[in-house]
């Protein structure tokens, strides 16, 4: 199974109250949140949600770096504004400013289309009367999928390592989209192709187009695709949702959708310059690339890649590779910054505290995060709900124990930990989606029933 990059955008329904919200609320200095804060993450740390945080906040000119948890679960360390992570679609925001910089300071046309951009090596798609621009790529308006059905990486745990340019410029060729350009729908190939377009145009690959166009402007010495030994050093390493250790991915031609590594300091850094007010031509991209372009049926919004939240104010995005996860914000208009990263793919973890602390900042109450927390459970009753349970005529439940701790099995799927909550209901830690066992006098389960997207289906246990 490939993980995506992003699996949600943070909604920020009401982070915003506009000519209501009583700013004289806020704390005065951004350390006067350092309790708030630490009573927000340690249910997270405590209840194995998350390896670590490493967190930066900027206030105006004031910053403020916290680290919670651990880089390593199997040393000592917390991480600090300095651990390197996997942004993962947090890099489509600088894609969408590259996209702004080239239109300010090279005339490239927003509405210009992907087949007349295209390089003269890469092939030519038939003609449509529709084409699809470069604003549709970078608003994921484009009608593209959300990755190239013929993505068949020979490593599943690397799975874009091997995708190259051609094979992006050969797809774009040769698939017929499903329907015309214009309608929201998240594509990750669609990002990809984008940041290789304009890599190619700048004749220079993505990382070294990032360097030059925003890195070295923001003085952000710390965000790359391809890491120094240094770098590597201060890599933290991947785990999953159930805090297994996970690969690290490689990009070639989607580099532009999820492929860059960076660190709490240096994504301060470019939040940040989304309400500088100087006249760089850094500072003109992020502008550009800030304004809203379309209105979502949800409420919230589209820029050059960077989601508005339904108060129509906020940037961000989030992001999620195999094991790690991410999340940033900016309220230009309030001169706050937010930047959450983790060595965990919990992208509903980093994204919910990482709105809970832009709420935090703006002096408005927040509640905890709601944690399931696990309790102990004999091996003895875990046994009796061992066994296959068929939710359909193909596809099945497996329950298997491991030592103690009970995995399912889906048709098709790899094997993941349940955890209980209590002595018949569990949860998974790798997707929101729980588990009832239903069980006789003996405490012999007769059934189960998943809870998911809503719906609850039920399996009645073989014999």
């Amino acid at each position: 199974m490939l993980l995506l990059f992003s699996r949600r955008l943070i909604l920020l329904a009401g982070l915003w109250a506009g000519v209501g919200f009583a700013a004289s609320h806020a704390a005065e200095t951004l350390a006067e949140l350092q309790p708030q804060i630490e009573a927000l993450v340690a249910p997270v740390i405590e209840n194995r949600g998350v390896v670590g945080f490493a967190i930066g906040i900027r206030r105006g000119d004031e910053e403020l770096f916290l680290n919670y948890g651990k880089v390593d679960l199997e040393k000592e360390g917390a991480p600090t504004p300095d651990t390197v992570y996997e942004i993962g679609s947090v890099t489509k925001t600088f894609t969408g400013t590259l996209l702004a910089d080239a239109s300010l300071q090279t005339g490239l046309d927003l509405d210009a289309t992907v087949a007349k951009t295209l390089p003269t090596r890469a092939p030519q798609p038939a003609e449509s009367e529709q084409p699809i621009t470069l604003a549709h790529l970078a608003t994921h308006t484009s009608g593209l999928p959300r990755l190239p059905n013929d993505l068949k990486p020979k490593d599943q745990r690397n799975p874009y390592a091997d995708f190259t340019a051609d094979d992006a410029y050969a797809f774009f060729a040769a698939h017929k989209p499903a329907r015309k350009p214009g309608e929201y729908e998240y594509s990750n190939y669609g990002m990809g192709l984008l940041g290789q377009l304009l890599a190619d145009r700048a004749g220079k690959d993505y990382e070294a187009l990032v360097i030059e166009r925003i890195c070295e402007p923001l003085g952000m010495h710390d965000t790359r695709q391809r890491l120094t030994p240094e770098m590597t050093a201060r890599l933290a390493p991947p785990y999953n949702g159930d805090l297994g250790r996970e690969s690290n991915w490689d990009f070639q031609a989607l580099v532009g959708a999820g492929g860059l590594r960076s660190t709490a300091r240096d994504m301060l850094k470019f939040v940040a310059a989304m309400y500088a007010e100087d006249d760089r031509d850094v500072t003109k991209a992020f502008q550009l690339a800030g304004q809203p372009r379309m209105k979502l049926p949800d409420g919230r919004s589209i820029g050059l890649a960077w989601h508005f939240a339904r108060d129509g104010i906020t940037r961000l995005h989030d992001g999620q590779t195999a094991g790690y996860s991410s999340f940033v914000a900016c309220i230009p208009e309030k001169k706050l910054a937010v930047v959450v990263l983790s060595n965990t793919a919990k992208h509903e973890f980093t994204s919910a505290v990482g709105e809970k602390i832009a709420q935090l900042a703006l002096g408005m109450q927040v509640e905890p995060l709601a944690m399931r927390k696990v309790v102990d459970m004999p091996v003895e009753t875990l046994k009796k709900y061992v066994g296959k349970y068929p939710l359909s005529l193909l596809f099945a439940l497996n329950v298997t124990l491991d030592g103690e701790q009970l995995k399912v099995q889906a048709t098709g799927q790899d094997a993941f930990p349940i955890y209980p909550s209590s002595e018949t209901e569990f949860f998974y830690r790798v997707v929101d989606a729980q588990i009832t066992f239903v069980v006789d006098e003996k405490g012999e389960a007769t059934k189960l029933i998943l809870h998911q997207n809503g719906n609850d289906i039920e399996g009645l246990r073989q014999k």
